[in-house]
């Protein structure tokens, strides 16, 4: 839930808001190349490999591309933006691993 929530204030929050979506599409293509690296290296199914493959990494890919092509991605939006998508892409296994039943 607040993934979503932070991808509508970004969608919504008007250019400034950019660098902050972008992170968040960062997180979402970095986490769906993972669940891929994940199946194809296992050689088996994992959940979110569909959506990763079908939906995340598309979407990201192609939202960056369109606004690095409309000059609304620039470099210095970069530093942020990568340093949430890898802060955020490691807090979802730690997450996971931190609530597990002890």
């Amino acid at each position: 839930p607040i993934a979503w929530s932070a991808y509508l204030l970004g969608a919504f929050g008007g250019e400034q808001a950019l660098p902050l979506l972008a992170g968040l599409l960062g997180i979402s293509f970095l986490n769906g190349c993972l669940h891929l690296a994940l199946a194809l290296g296992l050689r088996r199914y994992n959940p979110g490999v569909l959506t990763g493959a079908l939906l995340f990494i598309p979407l990201a890919a192609g939202a960056l591309r369109e606004w690095v092509r409309a000059g609304l991605f620039t470099t210095d939006m970069l530093p942020f933006a990568l340093a949430l998508a890898i802060g955020g892409t490691a807090a979802i296994p730690l997450s996971i691993y931190l609530a597990r039943d002890p």
